[in-house]
């Protein structure tokens, strides 16, 4: 049918379909009334002609010619089990261009839930009986819009109910699950690595001050603000892009925006502490201890088991000594702990930059480990793990002591002892300045746990550490800072191998065979104190950035020159700056004749030497050492052995190495 919009027919949501008589009492009483309401082909012809041209309340629209003959037709029965019924269907048959998609031509070719009966009102309850007319809708169109919103419904309350246990799985997610990981995933990178226990606690922290700078705190956002740590550039604010309020409700709405809570939660705390507990055991075992470490995480039992075997390392030795370390303790008494650490400040930064690890500390020395290989394990050694060569390495130790010295003498912090009324009593004659010497040596060692159950304690043990040790105290022999065995020299580039000078060939205590020993040429007298800076609260953010920084500096060190560092370094360049070739020459022909055991021609050139004036008055410490050990022996070359054996006492040249201490001071 058609019509206006909103008032056809077609638009309902229930059509007559069928229209009929039947009774409860008899086939004949119900067929005979049914002929009786039979239409006629004139009064259907006359209603549809009426009907098509409506216009008023309703528009009916025009029945489709090929329906007409149905309303005029022969009633049909219909039977059933209990009644009879005869009508007529207005949807008897398919008509081609309609919307009747499915013939209905009886009135029970429908499903109960689509169908609906009218009778008359008037009717009492014996007429009803015995006949009555039925008036058949279709209510398909009803029930079709009625499943749409049933399915609608449907999928509202599966959407509800999806976001409600999104909510919920993000909250046990959030509260529960991801800490807990995160908290497994800690130790068990802990035990892998014992030493990331302290990258961790710097990444803690940097996501800390993220957030509180206006980051979202995940990792790309953390990204930034670390590289720009690690460059060195102090973050006092940070500039976010903020989103619209109405997308942040948005955001808080679907949980994805988390809010600050005005506690911290246990699962944070007991995350923090992992971190905490991590840091304080890499602290405080070390390198040497991180073996220690990981076996006791990994352990299935309750207890610790701290006598774990050790493992053979083939690494760079160091030993530094402050000196006159006694006459400190001395005069500041409780304050010699802030003395020490302040020292240590220097030289831990120092090596840490240049791939070395602070291993023991004992008040006045400080013992250096470079790690270099595995022998238990040579396939995944220090070398293949962090990319660096021998070479590199045995490198980045020699300029790393180098630079130990030239920083402590430049130090304002370190300079303020100078004038210690107490510590200048003690040395009325000279002024007192806090000096360190330096001894280098590469070996073999055994690194694990010395001690009991009682107190352990990670450490190195070898004769090498004994030779380093001893070489160190050679220094107090030859008069200088910083010496070196030929087994450093031998693995270092051609560049740093010049920088060391060849003194002498010895035999210390922990050594089987006599070897050469260096000396790297520094005057520490040449150096000016660094200005005072303004004082400043180093707190847990600019100690996080300067972290950050030695970390940056410590990856690029692997792909730098060292022997261009180590001559481009201000410092060094000032101590080094009175050492000409001239010097060099005549001492390297010097200490040639005396290995040649040409003893009178050796003593010529060390005798220039000596007097060269390249310490600001004071005499070559080697070259003075040779001259007084060449006169112990009566300059007689047949009394020597080839090497000076430093083992067996300091009595040859002791007189020579009285001026040992004016050097230092």
């Amino acid at each position: 049918s058609a019509g206006k919009e909103g008032s056809c027919s077609n638009s309902f949501s229930s059509h007559l379909y069928w229209v009929g008589m039947s009774g409860d009492q008899g086939d004949t009483i119900v067929r005979e009334q049914a002929l009786r309401a039979q239409l006629r082909q004139p009064i259907v012809e006359a209603w549809a002609a009426n009907a098509s041209r409506m216009n008023n309340l309703y528009n009916y629209g025009q029945i489709p010619p090929q329906a007409l003959p149905w309303l005029w037709g022969e009633w049909l029965a219909c039977k059933d089990k209990t009644d009879s019924r005869y009508g007529i269907s207005l949807l008897r048959e398919e008509i081609e261009g309609t919307p009747l998609a499915y013939a209905v031509p009886c009135w029970s070719d429908l499903r109960a839930i689509e169908r609906a009966v009218y009778y008359p009102g008037l009717l009492t309850a014996e007429e009803f009986a015995q006949y009555r007319l039925e008036f058949w809708f279709d209510n398909r169109p009803f029930v079709r819009e009625s499943a749409w919103f049933s399915i609608l419904t449907t999928v509202f309350v599966c959407i509800v109910l999806c976001a409600a246990a999104m909510l919920f799985y993000n909250d046990v997610n959030q509260l529960v699950l991801y800490p807990v990981e995160e908290m497994i995933s800690k130790v068990q990178a802990i035990r892998d690595n014992p030493l990331k226990a302290v990258n961790m606690a710097e990444q803690a922290y940097a996501k800390e001050v993220a957030k509180s700078a206006g980051h979202k705190g995940n990792d790309d956002s953390v990204r930034p603000l670390l590289t720009s740590m690690a460059s060195g550039d102090l973050i006092e604010t940070t500039t976010t892009t903020i989103p619209s309020k109405r997308f942040a409700k948005v955001k808080k709405l679907l949980a994805c925006a988390s809010t600050a809570a005005s506690e911290p939660m246990e699962t944070v705390i007991l995350e923090k502490t992992i971190i905490k507990l991590g840091s304080l055991l890499a602290l405080g075992f070390g390198e040497a201890g991180a073996q220690i470490i990981a076996s006791n995480i990994d352990g299935s039992s309750y207890g610790v088991n701290v006598m774990v075997p050790g493992q053979r390392l083939d690494c760079v030795i160091g030993h530094a000594r402050i000196q006159h370390f006694s006459v400190a303790t001395e005069v500041l008494q409780s304050r010699v702990m802030t003395f020490v650490n302040q020292v240590a400040e220097i030289v831990h930064g120092v090596v840490e930059e240049h791939h070395g690890a602070a291993n023991k500390n004992n008040g006045d020395t400080f013992l250096i480990v470079w790690r270099c290989m595995n022998d238990a394990n040579p396939d995944r050694d220090y070398l293949e793990a962090s990319g660096v060569s021998m070479s590199k390495l045995a490198d980045m130790s020699v300029l790393s002591f180098a630079k130990i010295i030239g920083a402590v003498h430049r130090s304002s912090v370190l300079a303020a002892y100078r004038s210690h009324p107490g510590l200048q009593n003690k040395f009325r004659s000279e002024l007192y300045r806090v000096h360190l010497t330096c001894g280098l040596h590469c070996g073999w060692v055994i690194e694990g746990a010395v001690g009991s159950e009682y107190k352990i304690e990670a450490s190195y043990l070898s004769p090498n550490v004994e030779v380093a040790i001893n070489i160190e105290d050679a220094t107090q022999f030859y008069q200088v800072s910083f010496l070196v065995s030929d087994a450093v020299v031998s693995n270092c580039s051609p560049g740093m191998r010049d920088k060391c000078r060849l003194i002498d060939r010895v035999l210390v205590p922990g050594s089987r065979d006599p070897f050469e020993l260096y000396c790297v040429d520094l005057d520490h007298m040449e150096l000016k104190v660094e200005e005072k800076r303004r004082a400043h609260r180093f707190g847990a953010k600019l100690r996080m950035k300067a972290r950050q920084h030695l970390e940056h500096k410590k990856a690029q060190k692997p792909f730098m020159d060292i022997p261009e560092l180590f001559e481009s370094d201000e410092d060094i360049q000032a101590m080094r700056k009175n050492f000409t070739e001239e010097f060099f020459e005549v001492f390297r022909m010097g200490y040639q004749n005396y290995a040649e055991r040409e003893w009178e021609v050796a003593q010529k050139f060390l005798e220039r030497t000596r007097t060269m004036d390249v310490r600001r008055g004071l005499p070559d410490g080697p070259s003075d050492a040779l001259i007084a050990f060449m006169e112990s022996l009566g300059k007689d070359p047949a009394q020597w052995q080839g090497y000076r054996n430093l083992s067996t006492g300091r009595s040859p040249g002791e007189s020579a190495i009285g001026r040992t201490l004016r050097y230092t001071l």
